[in-house]
């Protein structure tokens, strides 16, 4: 059913972000028409690093970080969607956006951010749609774009949204694209062999509520080790975070995944979300994250951090995406005490879709303690 596309990845530009200098995420959107009944649809996709797929709105992307984390020199996956569904008699539109994910890794963990794939996000797709005596086919050079409202993203550094700049209906019928929409460029294809993607998505598995909120400080970004090794200094964009007059949000365990934002605020209001592990005092302390051996991998300001700017006074929701996060503890600071409040943060806890094959428990409550916490961090 559907053609090869391999060959046929685009970009809405060539510049890609950095911790110095930000390029906004893109976004694509295709409208088209359909005047008969559909008989089947369907749309195969790659986006590099990561994608989000909304149908007329509604986003049915199959779980966070699709379509899959691999070296795009090596594999390069796809994901298949049947779209007969969410399709309607006349304007239809297909809305794409594209996050950094593995081909635009900028923490020095592993030394990704010498990657010499490393480049701005990239998209390739299929689609057909088949009717009585028509059918019809487009990819992914047939597909408008432009920079979206994340203002940066990465895998673990944590993602920056401006909600001001989200277009409302930009991925609805009946919305008047501007002159900053413009065709995609051709991008260079990956090495990778292209394969469809048959791991079980990441999903959500349990949502949990704070235990716990109170006025609070982070700790400072220091060293680890017998040594602490000190914090490597290096110009970017972004300031780091006001370590002071904050709000600390206690979830009660540590899992893997992201939070949901509720906030009715005033625009340009600027919320700033630290992930924390642990604390030392009370204060949240995220100076454990260090992914390699010899110093930081990230600049302060840019290990599990998520900003979020408010963009009208109606209330809004905000999930990352992009990114994860391992937390307990969330310190929060650009908000009053009376938005400080158990419906303000709420912890999405996610992992791979895995089938229960089987489970353990024993009259040792420590073996016990250990067999669920391996299964939450899975």
């Amino acid at each position: 059913m559907f053609l090869d596309f391999s060959k046929k990845f685009v970009c809405e530009c060539e510049e890609y972000s950095t911790y110095k200098k930000y390029v906004a995420a893109p976004i694509f959107r295709k409208s088209f028409v359909l005047t008969k009944e559909v008989k089947r649809a369907g749309i195969r996709i790659c986006g590099l690093g990561f994608y989000e797929l909304f149908i007329n709105g509604q986003k049915i992307t199959k779980g966070l970080l699709a379509p899959y984390i691999a070296n795009p020199q090596h594999f390069v996956y796809y994901d298949d969607y049947d779209l007969k569904a969410y399709l309607q008699q006349g304007e239809n539109v297909i809305g794409i956006m594209l996050g950094d994910g593995f081909q635009n890794e900028k923490t020095k963990a592993w030394d990704f951010r010498y990657n010499e794939w490393n480049s701005a996000p990239k998209l390739a797709l299929s689609t057909v749609i088949e009717m009585e005596h028509q059918e019809i086919v487009f990819d992914a050079s047939d597909f408008r774009c432009k920079k979206g409202p994340i203002l940066f993203n990465d895998l673990r550094s944590g993602i920056f949204y401006d909600k001001r700049l989200e277009e409302a209906g930009w991925n609805r019928s009946g919305f008047s694209e501007d002159d900053s929409w413009h065709a995609p460029l051709k991008a260079k294809c990956p090495e990778g062999q292209p394969r469809v993607c048959e791991v079980e998505p990441i999903v959500v598995k349990k949502e949990l509520k704070p235990v716990r909120i109170y006025p609070g400080e982070l700790c400072g970004y220091e060293g680890q080790g017998p040594t602490p090794i000190p914090v490597e200094e290096e110009p970017t964009q972004e300031s780091v975070l006001d370590k002071t007059g904050g709000w600390v949000y206690d979830f009660g365990e540590n899992n893997a995944g992201i939070f949901r934002l509720k906030i009715k605020g005033t625009p340009g209001q600027r919320i700033d979300i630290q992930c924390a592990e642990m604390v030392r005092n009370d204060k949240p302390d995220y100076s454990n994250w260090t992914f390699f051996p010899t110093g930081h991998a990230c600049p302060d300001g840019y290990m599990q951090r998520d900003i979020y700017i408010v963009g009208s006074e109606e209330e809004e929701i905000f999930e990352p995406m992009f990114t994860y996060h391992g937390f307990q503890y969330l310190y929060v600071s650009g908000i009053t005490e009376e938005q400080a409040t158990e419906d303000l943060l709420t912890f999405v806890v996610m992992s791979s879709d895995l089938a229960e094959r089987g489970e353990f428990t024993c009259s040792d409550e420590m073996a016990n303690r250990i067999y669920e916490i391996a299964r939450r961090m899975m």
